[in-house]
């Protein structure tokens, strides 16, 4: 690289944070400085999900400049702590508006929702290249949860942001084909300017460990991460309710979310056995506990396809753990479980083949110690960071 192109990265948890998207932004940075990009990273200052020192407000972190900003955080655990965090950020961020001066490139996240239209805002005033990368897409996954209404004040209000975001755009990247055809076809947005770009997981960071998996005479089944609105929790209880007798079978929830009161109520009411629930776990403990893992579920409702995608999915890859996909089968990650022969996917027209599929492993461990090399297959063609890495350097490089 002959230039040294410079980068501010926005967004609203960062290093040290263990949330994924806290540490995606983190570890893209890294790379990007490795490649020869002078970072930034404008953040919020960590609290919900750190509770270790005191970090600093601005320092030098792996050669990234990070900048973080307080910002008044609320109980996100009710619907309005989580909207006054998200204006108090953005507020927060309109007051460092100066900060914004002298770049090349500004990548952000659509969390909170309002950010994007704000950073759009700057590109046209500072005249660096905006580009927005999309997690989830709101309002539309909330009006189609029925979490709020499609005439609510709250969701013109973003829907408006987003058009404004979208057009002032350099580039969108979105994590599957589903949300860039959602993109093109409900939200008039030009298919030049999406890129899909799948998110990630360090494989050097754990290492799977097929000897003790061998001793086990049982199959543990993980599902991780948010419980709410967009993933189909009355599927994975269906699940659960299934095979309740099945005592070479255990069933392991950690998470949180709006659904996560009624699954811990359905599983004490009808006295279930084999499976355990935990709280949010942070990243180190949550590697640890896929340790015991055979099998992972991941799962997004039908009317989430294109608005959300189960990011769990790749580090549950990474570790060679074959997926459990109740997913729609537009989606390129059920695609993918197919193509791989990595897992077992719901049959929208038997449901109860699925029970009967996982009960086939259960007593097949040479069925399921091919899936899992299939499983790392995956990963390594598709979402290991050394992989998708130099899909975000041809961005930059355009």
């Amino acid at each position: 690289m002959t230039d040294k192109k410079r980068i501010l990265i926005v967004c609203q948890y960062f290093y040290p944070e263990k949330i994924s998207s806290g540490i995606l932004p983190y570890e893209i940075a890294v790379e990007l400085s490795k490649e020869g990009y002078e970072v930034n990273a404008l953040v919020g200052y960590p609290k919900e999900y750190y509770d270790g020192k005191k970090v600093q407000k601005k320092e030098l972190i792996d050669n990234i400049n990070v900048k973080r900003i307080n910002y008044p955080q609320f109980n996100r655990q009710n619907k309005v702590g989580r909207i006054l965090n998200y204006f108090s950020f953005c507020f927060m961020i309109l007051l460092h508006f100066l900060d914004f001066r002298n770049y090349d490139y500004c990548l952000s996240y659509t969390n909170p929702p309002l950010l994007p239209c704000i950073i759009a805002f700057f590109s046209k005033i500072f005249h660096f290249k905006y580009i927005l990368e999309i997690y989830d897409l709101y309002p539309d996954a909330a009006i189609k949860a029925k979490v709020l209404k499609e005439d609510s004040f709250v969701s013109k209000l973003i829907d408006m942001a987003n058009k404004y975001s979208y057009r002032n755009a350099w580039k969108i990247i979105t994590l599957g084909n589903e949300c860039k055809q959602y993109l093109i076809k409900h939200k008039n947005v030009n298919k030049d300017k999406v890129e899909v770009i799948p998110n990630w997981y360090k494989k050097t960071q754990i290492q799977f460990n097929m000897q003790s998996k061998e001793c086990d005479n049982h199959i543990n089944i993980l599902y991780g991460g948010n419980m709410g609105v967009m993933q189909d929790m009355d599927a994975i209880l269906g699940l659960i309710l299934q095979l309740k007798n099945e005592t070479k079978i255990k069933f392991i929830l950690a998470g949180h979310g709006n659904k996560k009161e009624f699954i811990q109520k359905e599983i004490d009411k009808n006295n279930i056995k084999n499976c355990i629930i935990y709280d949010f776990l942070p990243k180190e403990e949550y590697d640890q506990l896929m340790d015991q893992v055979d099998l992972a579920i991941v799962s997004l409702e039908d009317f989430a396809v294109g608005l959300g995608s189960p990011s769990k999915a790749y580090s549950y890859l990474s570790k060679g753990i074959p997926l459990i996909g109740i997913l729609n089968e537009k989606m390129d990650l059920y695609k993918d479980i197919v193509t791989y022969q990595c897992g077992l996917v719901k049959n929208p027209t038997n449901k109860e083949q699925l029970y009967k599929d996982i009960l086939n492993i259960a007593s097949n461990k040479d069925r399921l110690a091919d899936m899992r090399e299939n499983a790392m297959k995956l990963f390594d063609d598709k979402y290991n960071l050394d992989i998708v890495k130099k899909q975000y350097f041809k961005i930059f490089e355009l």
